[in-house]
């Protein structure tokens, strides 16, 4: 008897608890939907392609009953994830009746030009539209880049924006002729990269030549600078022949000698920025003025007197009367 009288209570226990599960559920069903609330999960990166108030409508325009019962949440999320400008999102319903939006949107790494057509990509290297409400700055590409170039390309641009020096040198990249080529601040001197093999030692050699010859010269001289061929940086002058920063002092040498010109150096002489840029020159030493001199005048001293012949005096120097006796 004790026995059926547990199962009985163990049986009485859980109707009760099905029913007051029942209950609760169905009150919790009818339920109004309070509110939308999306959030932005944080990235390494801040954007803001996806408007907060634009998502929170679109959520409630599905829901048309306005209930948590017609909440439909897998296709609220489906939704959600059809923006072409979110990366990852997570749809839920809490207690107290309101709907959580956790979207993480996507960073674009670079934006591409190709004609008239002008996308993001993204650090997972998928292409996107351009947004109406939010323009990111990122690096500028311009050409038609093959879409197996983009993680070398995404390389490229992460050992740029690393370098305080680089980031701010180089404003974009131009692909012509299955080449690229580094947009600087220089104005119509583009830089030749080639490939996109060995690109830190490429950029280590502009850097260094840059600040160790770049510098000092006139940039408006150059035609192209070369960082493609390997262990050397090539510059083309403004209507010369290639010149190399390696050979660069031979072929001055050269072409001094054929003009008979007197040799120089070849090496630039530093000189601050502020100060003109002027072709180097031999150090020379200018001899300074001679001083005007001032005629000394003669000094002239007198010449010591003879002394004067002593008279000598005897006692027995007798003087003579020159008086005349009395007559008497």
């Amino acid at each position: 008897m004790k026995n059926k009288y547990r199962l009985l209570k163990v049986f009485v226990t859980v109707i009760l608890l099905a029913f007051m599960l029942n209950f609760s559920l169905s009150k919790f069903n009818n339920k109004p939907m309070q509110k939308v609330s999306v959030n932005y999960i944080p990235g390494k990166e801040r954007v803001f392609f996806v408007d907060r108030n634009n998502m929170e409508r679109e959520i409630k325009a599905m829901n048309t009953r306005g209930i948590i019962a017609t909440a439909d949440i897998p296709a609220m999320e489906k939704k959600v994830l059809q923006n072409p400008y979110i990366d990852s999102a997570n749809v839920y319903i809490n207690l107290a009746g309101e709907i959580h939006v956790d979207i993480a949107q996507k960073v674009p790494f670079v934006r591409i030009i190709q004609g008239e057509k002008s996308f993001y990509v993204d650090q997972r290297l998928t292409p996107f539209p351009l947004s109406s409400v939010y323009s990111h700055p990122v690096m500028l590409a311009k050409g038609d880049i093959p879409p197996q170039d983009y993680p070398a390309l995404k390389t490229l641009i992460e050992q740029i924006e690393a370098d305080t020096f680089l980031k701010n040198f180089i404003i974009g990249i131009e692909y012509q002729k299955k080449n690229y080529n580094l947009i600087s601040q220089i104005e119509n001197v583009p830089i030749e990269l080639g490939n996109l093999e060995n690109t830190t030692v490429k950029l280590q050699g502009l850097k260094a030549f840059f600040n160790s010859y770049l510098s000092y010269q006139d940039p408006a001289k150059y035609k192209r600078i070369s960082v493609k061929f390997d262990n050397q940086i090539v510059t083309t002058l403004k209507g010369a022949a290639i010149d190399s920063m390696i050979q660069n002092e031979k072929i001055t040498k050269q072409k001094l000698a054929t003009t008979g010109a007197k040799t120089i150096d070849a090496v630039p002489v530093p000189i601050s920025p502020k100060q003109n840029i002027s072709p180097p020159v031999k150090n020379t030493v200018h001899a300074q003025p001679k001083k005007a001199e001032v005629p000394k005048p003669k000094v002239t001293s007198p010449k010591p007197k003879s002394p004067a012949k002593k008279v000598k005096t005897t006692a027995s120097t007798k003087v003579k009367n020159t008086t005349q006796p009395k007559k008497k």
